[in-house]
């Protein structure tokens, strides 16, 4: 969740902290129903793992050089005061970055880019049933948004 979740999900800020929360119910769910094997991934210790990588969760969330290279464009974009909007601005910009020379197109993404070696500290046994995660999904009440164990 620290590695891989960070650099493929784009989510606005304010929905960063439903992430762990909903990981928890999904985990909650999964053992209500018999659907993880508890004793090769006990549900305590995986949501012991969320509550230890809660917080860390965020900031890789919210780290820029997290972003895909289309995103990074665009916060680089909005930084330089070019409203995404604004189709003339924003071609005048790529227009312009284009024109960068490459070198300095390649430090401006190797500046930008992920070097991290944090894996997923949280997993679940892929040898074990597979529920069909859009049914189990929607029977994750919002509601339980902030519901911590």
């Amino acid at each position: 969740m620290l590695g891989l979740f960070p650099r493929k999900v784009t989510l606005d800020h304010e929905d960063v902290g439903l992430v762990v929360p909903a990981v928890r119910s999904f985990l909650d769910f999964l053992a209500s129903t018999g659907r993880i094997d508890q004793t090769r991934a006990p549900v305590s210790q995986l949501l012991a793992e969320l509550d230890e990588i809660e917080e860390e969760f965020g900031t890789a969330m919210r780290a820029v050089e997290a972003y895909r290279a289309a995103s990074r464009l665009s916060l680089a974009m909005q930084a330089d005061g070019v409203g995404i909007n604004d189709p003339v601005a924003t071609q005048s910009w790529i227009e312009a970055f284009n024109g960068w020379p490459s070198s300095d197109q390649e430090a401006f993404f190797a500046a930008t880019s992920v070097t991290s070696d944090v894996t997923s500290r949280v997993s679940l046994p892929l040898d074990g049933p597979s529920p069909s995660c859009a049914s189990c999904l929607t029977r994750i009440s919002l509601t339980q948004r902030g519901r911590r164990r």
